[in-house]
């Protein structure tokens, strides 16, 4: 009796973790993204969809420089042309630890944002980042900034 609850526990465990995993192996094609952006630190990949309650972002940040980066932050705030603030949101994207090379998803919805021409969006992504020492690494935060429209950068 205690061998079958054992085997239906594996098998319960096995299937739960491979359902968590087709649904990583989905957000994890940057190709499936059209707007691109490549950081010393992060390429950014995402897309926008226009909803009824906002705009939703959905995308991937790929850590192409550090050995390890913890404690990820990621904040998007659509800007008027003015750079005047119109929706901002903070997302913490799962999993909170990514070495280099890998990906991590992440899916945020600026409630009410309904970007016009020439609005930008700003992604601002903080960590804690680690060379693989022993040190306790930096806490580091990079700015992007894009055309809402095109996803092309934005010299300001």
């Amino acid at each position: 009796m205690a061998r079958a609850a054992h085997a239906i526990t594996l098998l319960a465990m096995s299937l739960l973790l491979t359902g968590c995993g087709a649904r990583y192996a989905q957000v994890d094609n940057a190709a499936a993204f059209p707007y691109r952006y490549a950081n010393f630190d992060y390429h950014l990949a995402w897309r926008t969809t226009q909803l009824p309650e906002g705009l939703a972002i959905e995308g991937t940040l790929k850590n192409v420089r550090y050995a390890v980066i913890e404690s990820l932050q990621l904040t998007v705030s659509l800007l008027g042309r003015d750079g005047a603030l119109r929706a901002k949101e903070t997302e913490i994207p799962i999993p909170q630890h990514s070495r280099q090379d890998e990906i991590v998803p992440f899916s945020i919805i600026l409630k009410k944002g309904a970007p016009e021409k020439g609005d930008i969006l700003e992604f601002a992504i903080q960590y804690r980042a680690s060379e693989g020492g022993k040190e306790n690494g930096l806490l580091w935060l990079t700015t992007v900034e894009v055309d809402a429209a095109t996803g092309a950068p934005v010299g300001r």
